[in-house]
């Protein structure tokens, strides 16, 4: 038996358009809407009597599917992949755009998440689109993914371009937890080998340095000098870590400063040891979201623009504002690469080849998964190196606080020969 709904939809030229059509429940108006061309922002009941049938029904066909995004103050690259992937599931299902965010919401642990989503579907239930809507909380969602919403609304493809942009920051949470699971061995090392030098120095040293004064034996120049810093840290301990404290915070301070973020981050990409990595992360990044923006239809500067947001690198950043100010002019991609003199070869030529045959997203996707595959290497090649750097280091640390100790035993033993 067909009952009326009311429907909200926009057109493949993202027009709002709305009226009432006939069908047996909301998910067979979602269908023949879709059929139509239209993109489906919501559909109700004409009648008040069945809107909460019609949105039971449609909250129980994707609820098995759904899962509880983790906790947190913002929504991470995890939490946001796994909001796109379900989205995209439920519209697939057949469910309307309220209607999945309004499972969603049922369905969210964060508070700051699920408040925001519960403001945008309301947005949406009055006729708003979704990507304004989502627009509206950018202190939660990320501009990447407003931007790739609102492609999907006004290209018709709005299921396609969520699972694309999921696969996109479930990879940015995979390398991120690749780079802090890598790291994480090397810091601990590191603690433990803070912890025993300050047993060493404060328990241990002064030890017997107190039965060698009392035995008379004269201390070795290296044993006075690692006693005398022993003494001042224990008696100065606040002064230090007032001095410690207040450079801590004036650098953070600077390195908030437009001046200070540039200055840290040209840093960051050529030091010696860690740049490798810093690089091929700020790359992978950009050429991923190039990909994923020419792959979901949006025009090249506005691709740009959205690369530009996501390095997260200040002097990338930069390099990327002179590159889209240069295609505004009518350069190629690849020449307002080539000028700002940051870009690895490869990727200039790559870009080249790609403006040439017409296929920059296909070459943008292929530098992403090898700069993702460089970016392991780099940071297995880093933790080969941190781990003997640190054991030497504390073994050496070590070595000089018993030889400090030593030392003296070694003199009295020749003076009493």
């Amino acid at each position: 038996m067909s009952v009326p709904f009311e429907y909200r939809a926009r057109d493949k030229t993202g027009r709002a358009v709305s009226g009432v059509i006939d069908a047996e429940d909301s998910a067979a108006a979602v269908r023949r809407l879709r059929q139509e061309g239209l993109y489906v922002s919501s559909v109700r009941p004409a009648s008040r009597a069945g809107a909460r049938g019609a949105a039971g029904r449609g909250a129980g066909a994707g609820a098995g599917a759904l899962g509880v995004l983790s906790r947190g103050r913002r929504p991470s690259a995890a939490d946001v992949a796994l909001l796109c992937s379900q989205f995209a599931m439920m519209l697939r299902a057949g469910l309307t755009a309220a209607d999945g965010l309004r499972l969603l919401v049922q369905q969210t642990s964060n508070r700051r998440l699920r408040e925001a989503l519960e403001a945008v579907r309301r947005d949406v239930s009055t006729g708003s689109s979704l990507a304004r809507s989502f627009g509206r909380h950018g202190d939660v969602f990320p501009q990447l993914l407003v931007q790739m919403v609102e492609v999907g609304e006004v290209t018709g493809a709005l299921e396609e371009v969520l699972n694309r942009t999921g696969a996109y920051y479930q990879r940015e949470h995979e390398l991120r937890a690749k780079v802090r699971e890598a790291l994480a061995y090397p810091t601990l090392v590191a603690i433990v080998a803070l912890v025993v030098i300050n047993v060493l120095l404060l328990f241990v040293l002064p030890t017997f340095v107190g039965f060698f004064r009392q035995a008379g034996m004269p201390l070795p120049l290296a044993t006075r000098v690692l006693l005398g810093v022993q003494e001042f840290t224990s008696r100065w301990w606040w002064a230090v870590a007032a001095a410690v404290v207040a450079a801590a915070t004036a650098l953070r301070q600077y390195v908030r400063t437009p001046r200070g973020r540039l200055e840290r981050d040209r840093f960051l990409l050529r030091a010696p040891i860690f740049g490798g990595l810093v690089t091929r992360t700020v790359l992978a990044r950009l050429t991923r979201t190039l990909g994923l923006g020419l792959r979901s239809g949006i025009s090249m500067v506005e691709a740009l623009r959205a690369a530009q947001r996501v390095v997260g690198n200040e002097a990338m950043a930069q390099a990327m504002a002179g590159v889209i100010a240069g295609v505004e002019k009518g350069q190629s991609v690849a020449k307002a690469m080539a000028a700002q003199k940051l870009f690895p070869e490869l990727l200039v030529q790559m870009v080249a080849v790609g403006e040439t045959t017409g296929s920059v997203e296909e070459m943008m996707e292929h530098l992403a998964t090898r700069y993702d595959g460089e970016v392991e290497r780099a940071v297995k090649t880093l933790i080969s190196l941190l781990e003997p750097a640190i054991i030497i280091v504390l073994a050496g640390v070590v070595l000089l606080i018993v030889a400090s100790v030593m030392l003296p035993l070694f003199q009295s033993a020749g003076l009493v020969q």
